[in-house]
Formats: structure tokens, sequence, C-alpha cells
């Protein structure tokens, strides 16, 4: 936290005094929102071990730390823009129902927004559903879209976080057109 000194008068006519005032430290800030370009094109990345393959925009970053987790970064200048991942969750709620209820708590516990009410979708032949909402760190927001589906093995959840107030809606039909390349094996 970063002091900053106030001076005060004081109202029976006496010196003015010097007074350490707390001042908050500065907002993270969001540089202009890029234009999307919804038609780029999609590299695919596949993963053996994951068991699925997905186009990604070309000029994204790849990142696989390794077990059940992929993403897809988008950063200018070493700032994340928007970001893709995939996460194959295995065992319990194997549902597309259950996998959105064990989001819906640690949305909760991060203290994001109630994520919208889930609506229908279809990836890869397979019934789905999705729902957006917002989380904030530290000032930061990250506007997101997660879809569900469940093939094989996997509860997949596959979501679209984009950084800044007002950012998600240029995203998704580049989120559309990477979700319908999404192929589980």
């Amino acid at each position: 936290m970063l002091l900053a000194t106030a001076a005060v008068a004081c109202g029976d006519g006496g010196e003015e005094t010097s007074v350490p005032t707390a001042t908050p430290p500065p907002a993270i800030t969001v540089g202009p929102v890029p234009t999307v370009d919804a038609a780029v094109p999609l590299a695919e990345y596949r993963s053996a071990d994951m068991g699925f393959s997905i186009g990604y925009p070309e000029g994204w970053k790849v990142e696989v730390p390794g077990g059940i987790f992929s993403a897809f970064t988008w950063s200018i200048s070493g700032r994340p823009i928007a970001q893709v991942t995939l996460l194959c969750n295995q065992g319990e709620n194997m549902t597309v129902d259950g996998l959105i209820a064990s989001d819906r708590q640690i949305i909760a516990s991060a203290g994001g927004s109630a994520p919208s009410e889930p609506t229908p979708i279809e990836i890869a032949g397979l019934p789905g559903k999705q729902t957006t909402y917002e989380t904030n760190f530290g000032g930061l927001t990250a506007e997101q879209a997660a879809v569900y589906v469940v093939s094989g093995e996997c509860g997949w959840r596959i979501g679209l976080a984009t950084y800044g107030p007002g950012t998600r809606e240029p995203y998704l039909p580049l989120f559309d057109r990477i979700l319908a390349s999404f192929r589980p094996s």
C-alpha cells in the first residue's frame, strides 16, 4: 500500500498539519482491445495423451503444462488478451450438468458473477451446454464463456477468457469456429 501525505487545515485557525493517508495501489489497466479477426486461419493441435484435436488461431501461443489441461493464448507485448482452455475432467461429475455445478462452486468461491443459465449446444455431434460469467482478480475483469460436453472418459470444459470489460462479445464468432473444430477421440 502506498502512503500519501494530505494537508489538513484546522478549523480553529491553527496550523496545517500533515496526516499520512492510505492510497490504494493503481488499478490494473487493460489497453485497447485489438480487432478480432473471426476468419483468422486455424492451426490444428492434436493431443494423443488427452485424446482430442482442436483448431486454434495462428499466432496464438500453445501451452501444454501436461496432464488434463491445454491452453491457447493470444498476447500482445507479453500481456494476455484472450485465452482458450481445454480441461478433461475425469471421475466424478461426468455429466454436463455435474460439470456445470462443479464450475459454479469454483466461480462462486472466487467471487465471480453467477454464470448465465446454461444453453444447449452441440459440439462434435455431442450434446453439451454453454454458459457465460465474469470474474475479477486484482482489478482485472475476465469475461468468460464455457462449454461442457462429455465424451468417453472426459467431461470436457472448453473455455474462452478475455481480459477487460466488454471484451468477450467480439471473440464469440472465433470461439464458435474453435468449438466447431474440436474432435474428441
